[in-house]
Formats: structure tokens, sequence, C-alpha cells
């Protein structure tokens, strides 16, 4: 009998899960440093639309990085779905402004972790999902991540590899 090869359990892993359960069209990843998730997603998912945003600016952990690599690499996944995938060079809260409220599946937010700026993320993003819809993240074991989810979703919930969800009403 051959035994069963289990995939490791990665952020990319929990969210194509969430997609299949959910039959997700239209999401917004923020935070995309090198893409992993938002190539992932696109690759795993030929039906999916995404906008990504970053602005690959070198802060916190990535201070002293060279970003434009990182962010050449995220153009060369947008090249290969070009017809699905879209990417916002700016701030997060800057490009929700471009986002018509309700149309989102979902948002995923990874960018900046500390208390204010995921707040900020979680007000400018949260009127982008769409009524059943889910508020979702990365890097729930983090205090300062904690804080802002306690501060803003009452409820939310820690799911495997520190994803955070959080159903839109």
């Amino acid at each position: 009998m051959a035994d069963k090869v289990r995939m490791k359990t990665t952020r990319q892993t929990v969210l194509a899960e969430m997609i299949r359960k959910h039959g997700w069209k239209h999401g917004a990843e923020l935070g995309l440093w090198q893409g992993a998730t938002f190539g992932y997603l696109l690759d795993t998912f030929p039906d999916l639309h995404l906008i990504g945003v970053d602005n690959w600016q070198a802060v916190g952990p990535y201070e002293g990085k060279e970003m434009r690599a990182s962010e050449m690499m995220v153009r060369q996944i947008v090249a290969r779905h070009w017809k699905r995938a879209e990417i916002l060079k700016m701030s997060t809260v800057e490009a929700a402004s471009t986002v018509e409220n309700g149309s989102l599946d979902f948002v995923f937010v990874d960018a900046s972790h500390d208390t204010k700026s995921v707040l900020d993320d979680l007000d400018a993003w949260y009127p982008k999902v769409r009524a059943g819809g889910y508020m979702t993240g990365h890097d729930a074991n983090l205090p300062s991540v904690q804080a802002a989810l306690d501060q803003s979703l009452l409820g939310w919930t820690r799911i495997e590899a520190n994803v955070w969800i959080y159903p839109c009403a």
C-alpha cells in the first residue's frame, strides 16, 4: 500500500482551500514582496482575478534589501496572467480608494505588520469585500497583528499556518 504524501500546510495552501470551499473569483493581496502567494493562487485557479498591492519600500524586516528584483519577480507573474492579475504599486490604503466597495470575495492582508498599519488596512479594505466574503491575512502569531485584529475584527479566528479569517457581514 502506497504512503500518502502530505503537502506542507502554508498560507498558500490554506488560502487555496478557502478559495475552493467558497468559490471565490475576485480577491486582493496586500503585501506581495516576491509574489509567492500571488503567483501560487493565479497558477492554481484559472478563474481567479487578483489585485496585488505593494509599494516595494524597504521597511521593517526588509530594510536594507534591494526591492527592485522582488518587484520584477511579481511583474513576471502578472505577465503570465495579464488578463486576471493587476498590480497597484502604491500604499495599501491609497490602493483601497481605487477598488469598488463590495467588489471582492476576499482580501488577504500581509503588508506592514505594525498595529497601526494593520488597523489602517482593515479599515480601508473591509468595505471592499462583499457580504459573505472574508477578510483574511497572515502572521496571526504576531502580537502587533493580534492587537489590530482584536481592536477591529471582534471574533476573528486563527487557523493553520498563522492565517487569520473573519467573515464579512
